[in-house]
Formats: structure tokens, C-alpha cells, sequence
């Protein structure tokens, strides 16, 4: 992978993550308070561990694979890239 690709994917990333959380703030399922617990339940699948079995969740198991990606993908950067753009959006 070239050195700007690399570079682009946390923000490619971060851009999708935007996105997803605009189309469904207007219908509440986006919930601000709770995303930091689910980003370091995110974090913890991505470093192996097993929803239902390493820590407690309320939420299926595709969000944090999906999740877990997005980690793998573009790591914090993406992170911090969706939510400057949420907030933009906000």
C-alpha cells in the first residue's frame, strides 16, 4: 500500500463512519452519550476479545466486527476524523 494511500484511509474511513451517523441521527439511534463505551468495546473486539464472553454488551455482534474494521482500517484516526465530522454536521 502506497504512503498516501495510508495516509487517506483513517480519513476515508472516519468520512464513512460521518455518514452513517448523519442518515440516522434525525431518527435517535446515534446516542452521543453512549459511544464511548461502545468505542472501547469496539477497541476491545478489534483486539480479539468475544462480545458476551470477555465483556458485557447489549448490542449484536455485527456492530462491533463492523466496528473492529473500521479500527483495523483507519485505527483512531478514523475515529477522531467521524467525529469532527458528526460535530460539523451537528
Amino acid at each position: 500500500m502506497s504512503s498516501a494511500r495510508r495516509a487517506a484511509a483513517p480519513l476515508a474511513a472516519g468520512l464513512v463512519v460521518a455518514a452513517y451517523a448523519a442518515a440516522l441521527r434525525p431518527y435517535g439511534i446515534f446516542d452521543y452519550v453512549d459511544e464511548g463505551l461502545l468505542l472501547v468495546q469496539a477497541l476491545r473486539a478489534a483486539r480479539g476479545q468475544v462480545p458476551y464472553v470477555d465483556f458485557h454488551t447489549g448490542y449484536g455482534p455485527l456492530y462491533f466486527r463492523l466496528q473492529a474494521w473500521l479500527l483495523a482500517a483507519g485505527g483512531w484516526d478514523a475515529i477522531r476524523w467521524a467525529l469532527v465530522a458528526v460535530q460539523g454536521a451537528a
